[in-house]
């Protein structure tokens, strides 16, 4: 084992031994012979021991088998020098020695005493003793006999590559520094960083760890990018599910913490889990607005009447829903608005032509005359004016390309724009379109002559009573006013007044927007007395009376209300029983809809079978509630049919039943019989007897009426006074009183 090359404490400690052992032998053979040619300084009588004249002749010493090692110890791979000499009778070479080969020499020496060194080279070539000639032979036999390393084991000396010890945040450095030839092969001594030692390899165990050390560094290296780009991806994913569009810029970082919890809060949604930022912002980027009702408070409304109120959102999601808009409404306005003449404009406008709808109730026949007439160019007469309306919200693109269009104030046609500019209608667009037709006009300029004065028209701005326009008007007025009310504290009858609906539809309104009217007003409960009850109830109030409100100003049309999903409706099916039988009774209670059975009437249907019915609440019982079935039929229209022939027997009230004493079942000897009779405080009068309880049942159920008469004769007791008096007999001692 090289000294300093040790891998292990055996090793080191099998080293010492070995370097021990040999020293002792080389003081031992120099003690010899110094003794044998009495030139050392401890020669003389007493120790110049003669040879044996009768001991056999020695054998030549063989050389130490530690000799290359030893030597090798005293020669680390470095600064190049050789040294020549003699140990033993044989001579040697050395070669690559480190150092000063003078020191090298004094270090040899005391290895292995007496070695003799014949001549030493330094590094740049020049001899400092000894015979060099006499050595050429052996050293070139020497070079000769000794195998040469390939040009590949050549080019790894000075090659390096880096090691990652396990735990250690940094690689070192492995490094070939030389080669030699080992028993044949060559060996490569590696040296680490920071290590004075070297390790001995092959050239294959120099590559594999080469290999290893590199797949090493490389998955590091992939480990620590994958990393990187995590932490990347992670950041970004944070950003952006910490981004707000700016609404948390103002705000400490308390607040701003607090609104980020409550916009990435999940929420159920539709069927999906999605945080109320992500839903806000859906709704605002199609079109929602905020609006405000009066049983919910502010909302977010979106085009189809869908809302989210404070509860869903909380008043933090409200306010951030009002900042989105905010910007999408400042974009829309920084856009440049478009000429009348853009195609984009054009085609928003015929869009608003389309949404618009007829509002009978504003409509109304205006008087022209000359002076009028002459201004606008037209006729003198009555003109008959149409209006249609929409208000609502629209696209935004579309809101802006709008910007540009100005009002047009033709006669026959005048059309208006106007855009919210308060906070509560701000996102939204009012469109009016007044259409006039001519109904009688009564002179053109060219029949009156010249300077003939117009006739005056006496009735001029009077208001003509009887028009349909008023019935329906003045219930439009009631119904604004009704606004106003505190649906918590007053009663239905002021907070949403009903109207003459016989009246209305004989005044030409619509049939199918008075049958809605009905159903929603039918449609609310009574006026529950639990405050806790109260709020809901008032909401549905509330959302039923503004579509009722909407529906007769033309805000809504019919197709509105019906792809509406409020909660607050559910009898849409119902309103055709109206459109069927007409308002003369009322239907309030009758449910028209689409009933599934497995099981009806004991047979079981499979598929399951799906019949239109025409119910009616049933009364509360300990065994259910179950609706009350007044007509059915296979389709909607047979079901309809068969209501109008049950029409007339609504308000028919049943018989009452005769009043009269209860009858009951009791027994007195532990069920053994059973008696039918009354009881009349405490007592119990017994009318009938059965020797089990189902024959008791069958008595009250078939003779109840012969038991009653009983019960009566029983109770009839004969008048202890005639009908006329027995005549008196006597004398009169009252003298006739």
């Amino acid at each position: 084992v090289i000294p300093g090359a040790e891998r292990s404490d055996a090793q080191r400690n099998q080293a010492l031994t070995d370097r021990q052992r040999l020293e002792m032998e080389a003081r031992q053979q120099q003690s010899k012979m110094r003794r044998l040619d009495g030139n050392s300084g401890d020669a003389g009588p007493l120790f110049n021991d003669q040879p044996d004249m009768f001991a056999a002749p020695a054998a030549a010493a063989p050389v130490a088998p530690t000799f290359p090692t030893t030597l090798e110890a005293l020669a680390p791979k470095g600064r190049l020098s050789h040294i020549y000499g003699e140990y033993q009778g044989e001579r040697f070479y050395l070669d690559s020695l480190a150092g000063n080969p003078d020191r090298r020499m004094n270090d040899l020496s005391k290895v292995l005493p007496g070695v003799r060194i014949l001549s030493t080279d330094r590094a740049d070539g020049t001899s400092i003793n000894g015979d060099r000639k006499a050595l050429d032979a052996k050293l070139a036999a020497a070079k000769e006999a000794t195998p040469a390393a390939d040009a590949q084991t050549e080019s790894l000396v000075g090659e390096s590559w880096a090691v990652w010890p396990n735990g250690a945040a940094e690689p070192t450095t492995k490094r070939v520094i030389s080669t030699e030839m080992r028993n044949g092969a060559p060996v490569f001594l590696v040296q680490t960083d920071g290590e004075r030692t070297a390790d001995i390899l092959t050239a294959e165990q120099v590559a594999q760890e080469r290999t290893r050390d590199t797949r090493n560094l490389e998955s590091r290296k992939a480990r620590k990018d994958a990393d990187r780009q995590k932490e990347v991806a992670e950041k970004k994913r944070k950003d952006e599910a910490e981004d707000v569009d700016g609404f948390t810029d103002n705000m400490t970082p308390l607040q701003a913490g607090k609104v980020l919890g409550a916009l990435t809060a999940k929420v159920n949604y539709n069927g999906r889990a999605v945080s109320r930022r992500d839903l806000i912002r859906e709704k605002v980027n199609n079109g929602a607005v905020i609006e405000e009702l009066d049983a919910e408070g502010e909302i977010l409304m979106s085009p189809d009447e869908t809302f989210l109120n404070r509860k869903a959102i909380t008043k933090i999601g409200l306010d951030y829903a009002k900042h989105l808009i905010a910007a999408r409404d400042s974009q829309d306005t920084n856009q440049p608005a478009p000429s009348p003449t853009d195609p984009k404009a054009e085609a928003a406008l015929k869009w608003l032509r389309d949404k618009a709808v007829h509002v009978p109730a504003q409509d109304e026949t205006i008087t022209v005359t000359d002076a009028m007439a002459e201004e606008d160019g037209i006729a003198p007469g009555e003109y008959r004016v149409r209006m249609f309306t929409f208000r609502g919200e629209i696209p935004s693109h579309m809101k802006t390309a709008l910007r540009g269009v100005g009002d047009n104030h033709d006669f026959a046609r005048s059309e208006f724009i106007r855009f919210g500019n308060q906070r509560s209608n701000q996102n939204t667009i009012e469109y009016t379109r007044m259409e006039r037709d001519a109904v009688t006009p009564t002179s053109t300029p060219s029949q009156r002559t010249k300077g003939e004065p117009a006739a005056k028209i006496e009735d001029f701005g009077e208001k003509l009573e009887g028009a349909r326009k008023d019935t329906w008007a003045g219930y439009a007025d009631r119904m604004k006013n009704a606004e106003d009310v505190d649906i918590h504290a007053e009663p239905l009858s002021k907070s949403w007044p009903a109207p003459d609906y016989e009246k209305l539809i004989a005044e030409g309104i619509d049939p199918w927007t008075v049958a809605f009217i009905r159903v929603a007003r039918d449609s609310i409960p009574t006026k529950p007395q639990k405050s806790w009850r109260l709020k809901g109830w008032a909401a549905d109030v509330a959302t039923l009376r503004n579509f009722a409100g909407k529906l007769i100003d033309g805000t809504y049309t019919k197709e509105d209300i019906l792809r509406s999903k409020s909660g607050a409706f559910r009898e849409r099916e119902t309103i055709e029983l109206y459109l069927a039988v007409g308002h003369g009774k009322s239907l309030k209670g009758l449910h028209l809809g689409a009933a599934r059975y497995v099981v009806l009437n004991g047979v079981r249907h499979d598929p399951e079978l799906v019949r239109w019915e025409v119910t009616a609440k049933g009364k509360a019982t300990p065994f259910g509630n179950m609706p009350r079935v007044l007509a059915h039929g296979a389709t909607k229209a047979e079901a309809i049919e068969a209501f109008k022939k049950v029409y007339d027997t609504l308000d028919a009230a049943p018989a009452k039943a005769k009043k009269g004493p209860k009858l009951i079942i009791y027994s007195r000897d532990g069920r053994k019989t059973w008696h039918v009779g009354v009881k009349i405080g405490s007592n119990h009068i017994d009318l009938r007897s059965a020797d089990t309880v189902a024959e008791a049942r069958r008595m009250i159920a078939e003779e109840a009426d012969a038991i009653i008469e009983q019960l009566n004769r029983m109770r009839d007791t004969p008048r202890e006074r005639r009908d006329e008096n027995q005549p008196r007999v006597g004398g009169d001692h009252r003298s006739g009183g």
